[in-house]
This record gives structure tokens, C-alpha cells and sequence, in this order.
């Protein structure tokens, strides 16, 4: 039999049924199994109130002396809708700097986010399982940390950031808009940052090739002229960029002031939208690891020094074209001997890609004449003379045409003097040697007349 479901009201007017209907409170608390005094203070409350007193009624004390005040959670709120990107740690900082008495405790801020539904309640890990190598230097004007980021415009074409920042306060003590990352950019930074702020003792960048060449085997413009001016650098391991972590995670900072701010529509307007991100992130927005401090009131500036504005890119500019790549002799076009040239060469030599080369033998395979021995045709392969000098391209210096073409091109010696005396040559046997007796064949198969004979 199926369970039947019902709700408090009814279960407390079946109870109030029973009283009626003459059952003790025992009784009817052995039925519904419940407590007895349940059954009379509900019996009490009907009597009072009528069915409006069955009706359950909320459990919330009287009073909470530890209750959040509600100008308190209106004001968390307000923060929150002011930057969105801000967390409960920074919302109690500014609360606390507003001089809010009592100010409520960092969960308690959390929690009324997460009440208004403001947060985003998806855990996420930033720490490795073995935690973080963290440093911090002393005090200020220690060590400079500096780093190239790349944005885009409206427009799409991409810009890049060179940023230095304090690693003692966590100041960010500029931000140079550049068209490219190079080393005239990195150095424009740097020295606008030291006249400013004054000169560090240690600077820490990556590996680009804007701020080393150690990678290379080269030494850039930029080592020689910052280690010129006295500051010591040093390098962070390659493919390590957790040791740059507090720009890294600035360029974090900077991607989201961006976002919400739109894309530039040119590298002006960048510099002056980072320029404002700069003193915001300076001056009013205050930083975890230098206790929620702002990083304004955190760093001492020390007196500027103007460095020389010297060109920190290659010490000669590139030519506009790049000389062209030496290419290998053209071979020279070979003329034949001197008694086969028929007249003056005609033509001239074009830059552009020759055909396909005619060697010599290729150049003799011309149409076949036929030329009569003793009333006997035979064929050969002596090319008609041209009109206009003939010259066999694409033949090295040291080749040479060692005979003229006629009958006799291809023939061995010993048959060359047998065509010379009897006019035939004769049929070789494929390095076979010819039995004694036997006379060799022409060509024409008849047998070839011996030394002696008519």
C-alpha cells in the first residue's frame, strides 16, 4: 500500500480531530506517534487562534546582536557592483579604510556575496600541490622586474606593453606603449621609469631577445647600456615564468582593465588608458601581498636620474633592401669550333631563366640526311648548318667537343680505317671475338671485302 503524503497543516488538524472526537492526549500521541506535549501545545493554540495557529511558524530568534547590519551589506554590494573583478579580501579592505565600525570579518563579506548571488561559488586551484618559491626584497628600488604584454587595437593590429614594477611595494612604475617589442621600447621604459623614480640596483626580465642575448651568444644593446649605468641584471630561467610571477600576474590585471574599458582605437589612446590604469592600480586598489595596502603608500621613490637617450637597437640601422644572395656563375654558352662558324653571333643575352639546356649531343640529333656510298644509302646524323652561329648552352668550361659530327660520329678507331680503305664498317660482335675464317658483316649485310681483295 502506498504511502499517503501530507503536509504539517493537515497532520496538526487530524490531531485537533481526535481531541474533539473524546481521546486522551496520550492516546492520540500513541496514534501519530508524536510527543504528548506536542499535542497540547498545538490543542492550546487552536483553542487560541483557531486553524490560523496550526500553520508553522518561522524558528528565527527574536533578536541577533551579531546580525550584519543592513547599511554594512548594502555597502558591500555597492563595492561590489563598482568592481566586479574585486573579491571579499579587497571589499573588507576598502570597508575598513572607510573607517566601517564594527568591520565585518572577510568570510562575512563572502557570505553576503554569495547571498546576492554576486560570486561565482567554482573553486579554482592556482597553487601547484607543492606550493610556490615566493621572494620579496627588503625595500624599495632593490630589484625591478620588467616584461613585454601584447593587446590589440579596435582595429585588430596587435601593440605591445613594456611595464617595470617594484618588487619590495609591488608599484607599477610604468607602462610604455610601443608598436613592437624592441630594444630602443625596453630602453624608452626604463628610462623614463628611473628619471622618475630613480635608479635600481638589480632589474630581472626574461629571456627576449629585447632584454638579452645571453641565449644567442650575443650581448644586445640594452645589456650594454644598463649595465653602463650601473644596475645588475639578472635572468630567469627559460621556460620559467613564474620567476617574473608579480608582472605576470599584473599583466592579469591589466588584460581585465582593458576588457572593460574597450579596445583602443590607436597607440595614443593606449598610452592614455593605461596611463589611468596605472594610478588606479597604484593609488586605489589595494594589493594581497603588501597586506591590502595600496602600493603608493608601500614605495619610497628615490632621486631621478636622466639616462643618456641613447638608441638601444642595432648599432647600424637595416638597409631598406636586403642585398641580394650571390648566386652561383651563369654556365657560358660554348660556340662551336672555329671552322663550323658560319658568321657573326646575333642575339643577346636574356636574364631571364633559360629553356631546358641543348647539350651537344642533343644539338646533333637534328633531322637525318642521307648520304650515298658506292650506290648504297645509308643514314646518319650530320645536322644541317644553320645560318646564324650555333651555340650548345649549358656545357661546362672543361667539356669540349673532341670530333665533328658526319658518317663516321660514334665509331671506333680500328673501324674508322676499316671505312677509310673499304667504305663499310663492319658489324661489332658485342665484345665477342670473331672465329677465325669468318669475315665481319657491313651494315648493309654483305660481307666486307678483305685487305687483299677487288
Amino acid at each position: 500500500m502506498p504511502l499517503k503524503v501530507m503536509d504539517v497543516v493537515e497532520l496538526r488538524l487530524r490531531v485537533i480531530a481526535d481531541l474533539q472526537a473524546g481521546l486522551s492526549a496520550r492516546e492520540v500521541a500513541r496514534r501519530h506517534r508524536i510527543g504528548k506535549s506536542q499535542v497540547c501545545e498545538w490543542w492550546q493554540r487552536y483553542r487560541l487562534e483557531g486553524a490560523q495557529g496550526l500553520v508553522p511558524r518561522s524558528r528565527r530568534p527574536l533578536r541577533s546582536p551579531a546580525q550584519l547590519d543592513a547599511v554594512v551589506e548594502d555597502e558591500i554590494v555597492r563595492w561590489r557592483k563598482a568592481r566586479p573583478r574585486w573579491g571579499a579580501k579587497k571589499i573588507q579592505a576598502m570597508l575598513a579604510a572607510e573607517g566601517w565600525v564594527p568591520t565585518p570579518a572577510v568570510s562575512t563579506v563572502h557570505q553576503v556575496l554569495v547571498r546576492r548571488g554576486l560570486i561565482d561559488r567554482t573553486r579554482r586551484s592556482r597553487q601547484p600541490a607543492a606550493g610556490w618559491q615566493r621572494f620579496t626584497r627588503d625595500y624599495p628600488n632593490d630589484l625591478w622586474q620588467i616584461d613585454a604584454t601584447q593587446h590589440r587595437l579596435a582595429n585588430g593590429r596587435a601593440f605591445w606593453v613594456v611595464d617595470l614594477v617594484d618588487d619590495h611595494s609591488r608599484f607599477l612604475l610604468g607602462t610604455h606603449v610601443c608598436p613592437a617589442p624592441t630594444g630602443d621600447a625596453a630602453w624608452t621604459a626604463l628610462r623614463d621609469a628611473v628619471r622618475a623614480h630613480g635608479l635600481p640596483r638589480q632589474l630581472l626580465s626574461d629571456n627576449g631577445l629585447l632584454f638579452t642575448g645571453r641565449l644567442h651568444g650575443v650581448t644586445v644593446a640594452f645589456e650594454r647600456q644598463a649595465r653602463a649605468a650601473g644596475i645588475e641584471l639578472i635572468h630567469s630561467r627559460v621556460r620559467h615564468p613564474e620567476t617574473v610571477g608579480k608582472l605576470e600576474r599584473q599583466h592579469a590585471t591589466q588584460n581585465a582593465w582593458l576588457a572593460d574599458h574597450g579596445a583602443p582605437r590607436s597607440l595614443t589612446a593606449a598610452q592614455a588608458v593605461l596611463t589611468a590604469y596605472r594610478h588606479d592600480y597604484n593609488t586605489a586598489r589595494p594589493h594581497e601581498a603588501i597586506e591590502q595596502r595600496f602600493p603608493a603608500d608601500v614605495y619610497r621613490p628615490e632621486p631621478g636620474v636622466d639616462l643618456p637617450a641613447i638608441r638601444a637597437g642595432t648599432g647600424r640601422p637595416l638597409p631598406r633592401r636586403l642585398p641580394e644572395t650571390p648566386r652561383r656563375p651563369q654556365r657560358q654558352n660554348r660556340l662551336l669550333p672555329p671552322h663550323m662558324d658560319p658568321g657573326p653571333a646575333v642575339g643577346r643575352h636574356h636574364r631571364r631563366p633559360a629553356p631546358r639546356p641543348r647539350t651537344t649531343r642533343g644539338l646533333l640529333r637534328s633531322r637525318p640526311h642521307r648520304h650515298h656510298h658506292r650506290g648504297h644509302p645509308a643514314r646518319t646524323n650530320t645536322p644541317r648548318t644553320p645560318t646564324q652561329q650555333l651555340t650548345v648552352s649549358g656545357m661546362s668550361p672543361e667539356r669540349t667537343v673532341r670530333h665533328l659530327p658526319g658518317p663516321n660520329t660514334g665509331c671506333r678507331p680500328a673501324q674508322r680505317e676499316l671505312i677509310r680503305r673499304t667504305g663499310h664498317a663492319a658489324v661489332p660482335s658485342h665484345g665477342r671475338r670473331a672465329r677465325p675464317g669468318r669475315q665481319p658483316r657491313t651494315r648493309l649485310g654483305r660481307a666486307a671485302p678483305t685487305a687483299g681483295g677487288g
